[in-house]
């Protein structure tokens, strides 16, 4: 059964609450609406982009001086480095200062090696609930 559209349930208050939503099976629109609701939760600002066209970005998240560009890839399979090609590229497009992919999967071996090499932030499955909760690089300067 998929996932109920998260833009549609109510306003979520809490990292807890968000969280209640089934993230892990998520993918397309309704994973990036997620994460928006992370972003969003975390105090960030955050831009949805055009689902076609987007230059390999999906989220556009600013906090403070950071404006990220967020590639979300929801799904089962691993997560290859072309995803970590588009962000970094998508990040000049947008004219952001980092990036990031996010997925609910795993991420290759080639997709580490190319974003530790382009300093591309990745969370996999395993790291959303960190992020929820505010454990990320990216946040806590702002929010300790």
């Amino acid at each position: 059964m998929p996932p109920a559209d998260i833009a549609n349930l109510p306003f979520q208050k809490s990292a807890t609450e968000i969280l209640v939503y089934p993230w892990q099976v998520a993918s397309g629109i309704q994973f990036e609406s997620f994460l928006a609701r992370v972003f969003s939760n975390l105090g960030a600002t955050v831009y949805v982009t055009s689902t076609t066209g987007d230059q390999g970005v999906d989220l556009i998240v600013t906090i403070a001086n950071l404006r990220i560009a967020v590639q979300a890839k929801g799904g089962g399979l691993p997560i290859t480095n072309t995803a970590v090609q588009e962000v970094v590229a998508g990040m000049h497009y947008y004219g952001c200062n980092g990036c990031a992919v996010v997925t609910n999967s795993s991420f290759t071996r080639g997709a580490i090696d190319l974003a530790v090499r382009c300093n591309c932030l990745l969370i996999d499955g395993e790291g959303i609930y960190g992020l929820a909760m505010g454990r990320n690089p990216w946040f806590l300067p702002q929010l300790t």
